[in-house]
């Protein structure tokens, strides 16, 4: 699941992530290790050998998720990274934890660390997962969900055809409101008819887990 996560950040973030191929991924590695809500909330698509072809996180409305200190990021990015790298790192990590950890109403849930292996899009991974997590904001009883797009992500417009809407993103208190990628809020009603709220089902499912 950390080499996915590294293609999210490459494809996101392209300059935030800086290294070798190795060193990024086991850094991924140790924040999904240091974070246990990285794996408690999140949706995990698997091929039928067990290996990881999606990711998507589920953050409920009350109780958001709590910002990862930034020491033990730096530490750790400094020591596979390198200095310079590691600052880089860390500036773009906080700017994320002040989307992803922003307040949100107790009836909204947040999507968000969203990414399918690249070479295996076009079929419908990247909809089931969306789906799926949708569903489990459903059965938890919440009644909309919300997902930031970084600036330049073109999955903006798959989320428009699918219900989701531009909205105002939610306001942090403190210094953390200066830290935020460029980028946009969407949010989606869950408590649209049927026909709409079924949008992302694909025939054939991937065999998924749920972590």
């Amino acid at each position: 699941m950390a080499r996915l996560l590294t293609r999210l950040y490459e494809a996101e973030t392209p300059r935030m992530l800086r290294g070798g191929d190795d060193a990024r991924v086991e850094l991924l590695f140790r924040l999904i290790r240091h974070d246990e809500t990285v794996v408690r909330n999140g949706l995990i698509l698997e091929e039928e050998d067990g290996s990881v072809v999606g990711y998507g996180a589920l953050s409920p409305g009350a109780g958001q998720r709590r910002p990862t200190p930034l020491g033990p990021v730096l530490r750790e990015a400094r020591a596979l990274l390198g200095t310079n790298a590691a600052l880089t790192f860390v500036g773009g990590y906080a700017k994320l934890q002040s989307l992803v950890c922003a307040p949100l109403p107790a009836d909204t849930a947040q999507l968000h660390s969203l990414v399918v292996d690249p070479a295996l899009r076009g079929r419908g991974l990247g909809q089931q997962l969306v789906g799926r997590l949708e569903d489990g904001a459903r059965r938890t009883g919440h009644r909309a969900v919300l997902l930031y797009c970084l600036e330049g992500n073109p999955a903006v417009r798959l989320y428009q055809r699918h219900g989701y809407r531009h909205t105002s993103t939610p306001p942090i208190a403190g210094p953390r409101r200066f830290l935020r990628h460029p980028g946009s809020a969407l949010v989606k009603s869950l408590t649209a008819d049927a026909t709409e709220s079924c949008a992302w089902a694909v025939a054939d499912p991937t065999p998924v887990r749920l972590a």
